[in-house]
């Protein structure tokens, strides 16, 4: 954990004018009064002012000053501040977290591989300001073996509430068309926070041709995998499974996967758009609770071409909000963009997306702690989980691996087909990673 002396200056100077209370000016004022009592003598456009005169305009300046500081602080939100505590970049990720070679929990066409199989075969790598996870880009492989090698990671510690900043730099893509212009891009699917933790991501993206998020999904996500979803899901960034159109350029989706019994209000103060009020993941086909991002360019090749960005979540045991801003943005808190050692969310504006705990949906029963997941697999077929949990219908609705939503991508043949066949549609799949701030102690 870097903190260069500027940033800690900048910290400093960006929190102090909240700081400064009424107290500090009146002891002033009645500092400078003491002073004049003691038979100094000012002068005011050519006349002479005695202490009396000064004592009386201090009185009331104070007075007035308290007052109207009092008014103006009234209707200010109270400030919230949370301590850095956890900073992953470059060889962090390998050190807290684990390299997962297991079955793909949604049947995709993918073979998650261990650490040293990663290493050996290039497909991941780390300097002081990058982690890339990609996946084979060279096999074709065969029809009846395992499928296309790579990447699943779960971090080694758990949080609970607080703020989460992920800075990405690039993000795959897949599924080149020539000249077809359907671009779905590429689904980090869920981001899934039981947290009370604020977390900054920071993401960098490489520009890319066309990209179809029936083939790929990245996922960035956190859980409990082994209890799933007793301690809920919050996916940040999620685009295939939630896909209402096929688009040329799709928003991001936002969503909330919890235990039966948790209804969210449909009115909240974000820039989204509410798809649906229950998180239930036995509602819609574990649908969830999404919200409809309403920035286009943040999902996709859209967000490719703005250099990435940080897409923020603060988990508190009332609220769970997302933010995001792109590269480019002008308007990115300094706490975001240079990684203070302490955030507060009070000033980042309206949120995207934000959910409320209520009676219908109590967050200190339905969110637990949890792990951050990020993976790359290719053809999903269901949910996350769902050979855990049994249903009346199958859990899937559209996801990667259904044929009739691959074709009206624009893609031909089937999705199982083309992951199998065409090794090189594959040479940009992968995470580019800035860094993962994990902010989870209040003060």
């Amino acid at each position: 954990m870097r903190h260069s002396l500027l940033n800690i200056l900048g910290f400093f100077f960006a929190i102090a004018p909240g700081i400064l209370s009424s107290g500090h000016l009146h002891s002033r004022h009645l500092r400078r009064s003491a002073h004049h009592k003691h038979g100094h003598v000012h002068k005011r456009d050519g006349e002479d002012i005695n202490a009396a005169d000064i004592d009386a305009d201090v009185n009331i300046n104070s007075t007035n000053i308290d007052a109207s500081l009092r008014a103006k602080h009234k209707h200010k939100p109270k400030l919230h501040f949370w301590a850095l505590t956890d900073s992953f970049r470059g060889y962090d990720f390998y050190n807290e977290f684990d390299f997962e070679a297991i079955d793909d929990p949604t049947r995709g066409r993918v073979n998650y591989v261990n650490m040293s199989t990663a290493i050996a075969k290039g497909l991941t790598e780390a300097k002081w300001n990058s982690f890339i996870l990609r996946a084979d880009s060279t096999s074709v492989l065969d029809p009846n073996g395992p499928g296309r090698d790579s990447i699943r990671i779960q971090s080694k510690k758990q949080w609970t509430t607080g703020v989460t900043i992920l800075n990405l730099v690039i993000r795959a893509s897949c599924c080149r068309l020539g000249s077809k212009a359907n671009e779905l891009g590429t689904s980090t699917e869920p981001y899934a926070y039981r947290m009370r933790d604020l977390a900054i991501v920071s993401l960098y993206l490489r520009p890319s041709a066309i990209n179809t998020e029936q083939i790929w999904s990245q996922r960035y996500w956190m859980t409990q995998t082994e209890d799933w979803p007793i301690h809920g899901e919050l996916d940040v960034i999620e685009g295939h499974r939630l896909i209402l159109a096929i688009s040329s350029q799709p928003p991001n989706f936002s969503a909330l996967h919890t235990l039966n019994g948790c209804t969210v209000a449909p009115q909240r103060t974000m820039t989204g758009s509410v798809v649906s009020t229950n998180c239930s993941y036995l509602n819609n086909w574990n649908q969830g609770c999404p919200v409809q991002w309403d920035r286009p360019e943040a999902y996709g090749s859209g967000l490719n071409k703005m250099g990435g960005g940080w897409f923020v979540t603060e988990r508190t045991e009332s609220k769970i909000s997302i933010w995001f801003w792109g590269r480019k943005d002008e308007n990115v808190p300094p706490a975001v963009k240079y990684g203070f050692p302490i955030v507060s969310t009070t000033n980042f504006g309206t949120p995207v997306a934000v959910w409320e705990s209520s009676d219908t949906c109590d967050f200190k029963k339905i969110f637990g702690s949890i792990n951050i997941i990020i993976n790359l697999t290719f053809c999903e077929l269901s949910s996350p989980y769902a050979p855990n949990i049994r249903l009346k219908h199958p859990i899937g609705g559209e996801w990667a691996g259904q044929t009739p939503l691959f074709n009206a991508a624009g893609c031909p043949g089937t999705c199982v087909d083309y992951v199998n066949n065409n090794p090189n549609a594959f040479k940009d799949a992968y995470w580019d990673i800035a860094s993962i701030n994990v902010y989870s102690r209040a003060i």
